[in-house]
């Protein structure tokens, strides 16, 4: 036995924060299938593929702007189902 086989490194993840962080991949790919085609497309597009709004106009066929209202839109209706399942959280320890 080696002395890093017994201590913690602090750079390692835990199992509880892989399976977190697992979760909350899940959470986002789900968020993301239920978004309406075209914001889909936007937000995947600027968000998860790195394209910038013009780049992201270029390929849907949408303006700049278009692009990044919908990237907007997306964003709102994720942080309402966090907050939504943040407050279950919450109440389930309460």
């Amino acid at each position: 036995m080696r002395l890093e086989d017994l201590i913690r490194d602090e750079h390692s993840v835990s199992p509880e924060e892989i399976l977190a962080r697992e979760e909350a991949q899940e959470k986002l790919y789900e968020s993301v299938a239920q978004l309406p085609g075209s914001v889909r497309e936007s937000f995947v597009l600027f968000c998860l593929e790195g394209f910038n709004s013009d780049e992201g106009a270029m390929i849907t066929g949408k303006d700049s702007a278009q692009v990044l209202e919908e990237v907007e839109r997306a964003g709102l209706r994720f942080h309402q189902k966090m907050d939504d399942v943040l407050g279950r959280n919450r109440n389930r320890e309460s």
